[in-house]
C-alpha cells in the first residue's frame, strides 16, 4: 500500500512540475492570431508587372471567411501598386492604385476561415521594381 501511494504522490509532483514548467515556456512565447493581427512585410515588388514570390507577403491563416483584408502602406517610394490576396482556395480582385502612407480596409479578400493567404503586389508594364514597407492582415 505504502509503494503505490508512494507511486501515486511522485507521479502528482511531475507531473506538477511539468506542468509549472510548460507555462512558464508558453508564457515567454508571444502569440499572434493570424488574420485579425496586422503583420509586418518589407518587400522589393519585381517591375515590368511580373507576378512572382519577391512581390508576396508571407502568409496568414484567415479567420473569417469572406472578411476585407486591411493593408497598411509605409513607403512605395512614390510608386503605385496594384495588390490582392492569393490562396491556393482561390484569388481576391486587383486593387489599384497602392500609394505610400495610406491604410486599405477594402482589400478584397473571398477566401473562406482556415485558409493560407497572402498579398501580392504587382508594378506597371513599363514600371521598375518598387521597395515596400507596411503591415497587413487578412481579415
Amino acid at each position: 500500500m505504502f509503494k503505490k501511494s508512494k507511486i501515486i504522490s511522485s507521479s502528482l509532483v511531475a507531473a506538477i512540475l511539468l506542468t509549472s514548467g510548460l507555462s512558464v515556456a508558453l508564457a515567454d512565447t508571444e502569440y499572434v492570431t493570424f488574420g485579425t493581427t496586422y503583420q509586418s512585410f518589407d518587400l522589393k515588388v519585381p517591375g515590368n508587372n511580373v507576378n512572382n514570390s519577391e512581390g508576396e507577403t508571407g502568409s496568414q491563416t484567415k479567420t473569417t471567411s469572406g472578411a476585407n483584408a486591411g493593408l497598411q502602406i509605409n513607403s512605395t517610394g512614390g510608386a503605385s501598386l496594384d495588390v490582392r490576396t492569393e490562396s491556393p482556395n482561390g484569388n481576391g480582385s486587383w486593387k489599384d492604385g497602392v500609394t505610400s502612407s495610406v491604410t486599405y480596409g477594402d482589400i478584397d479578400s473571398p477566401q473562406l476561415s482556415g485558409s493560407s493567404v497572402h498579398l501580392q503586389f504587382s508594378t506597371g508594364l513599363f514600371q521598375g521594381p518598387v521597395l515596400i514597407t507596411g503591415n497587413w492582415r487578412s481579415n
